[in-house]
């Protein structure tokens, strides 16, 4: 059976046309639902809502409210699931592995990460964030920490998705994902030699002050 993709999002244009609180309502639960099922893509998910969005409002007001929508979900859906792993099997996953020296010092190096370098990492699509998220519910990684890095990671990815999807044509052009990949590169780079000159610069302005 032969899917038509233009009946389908015809269908979906009619209905969000005939009810927006309906559309608003599931462009908030499909990223949740990727979340607790992360083999559904992300990509798609965002551009299908831009794609409702676009029904109902008027260019580029539906970019926004569709990448505020997803962002939402997503933030959601990845904190429901870093809650229901920390305060369930993660504290017996803990306990089980206290005496796994290799397993603890693992731990020890996720909780150590500095917010910058995880925040790159969350919000990079191609990184399997749901293994990361899985691991940080597990080693008990700090809530207040867990929650910054989620929120602006999903407000940088979906915000870059988004953006992405509307100029390059995600889904339809190959080449997009190859800006996507590139983005990233750039964006670690400038990151990392901005920390590199900050900590030179700070190590020789320590030296003077000695």
């Amino acid at each position: 059976m032969k899917l038509d993709l233009s009946s389908f999002f015809e269908y979906w244009t009619n209905l969000a046309n005939e009810n927006v609180l309906l559309t608003i309502l599931i462009a908030i639960l499909l990223p949740i639902i990727e979340a607790l099922l992360p083999f559904l893509p992300l990509i798609v998910i965002v551009n299908y809502n831009i794609i409702m969005f676009n029904a109902i409002f008027v260019a580029p007001t539906s970019w926004i409210l569709a990448l505020v929508a997803s962002t939402i979900g997503a933030i959601i859906g990845a904190a429901i699931v870093f809650y229901a792993l920390k305060y369930s099997i993660g504290k017996w996953f803990r306990r089980k592995v206290e005496s796994n020296e290799k397993v603890v010092n693992a731990m020890r190096w996720i909780n150590k990460c500095s917010t910058p370098y995880l925040i790159i990492i969350m919000s990079n699509p191609y990184t399997p964030t749901s293994i990361i998220n899985y691991s940080m519910a597990l080693t008990g990684f700090e809530t207040k920490k867990y929650l910054l890095i989620i929120v602006v990671s999903k407000i940088f990815e979906i915000a870059l998705l988004g953006l992405l999807g509307v100029v390059f044509k995600v889904g339809d052009n190959l080449l997009s994902f190859v800006w996507i990949t590139l983005t990233y590169v750039i964006i670690y780079l400038l990151v990392w030699l901005g920390r590199k000159f900050y900590f030179k610069r700070r190590k020789k302005d320590e030296q003077k002050d000695n």
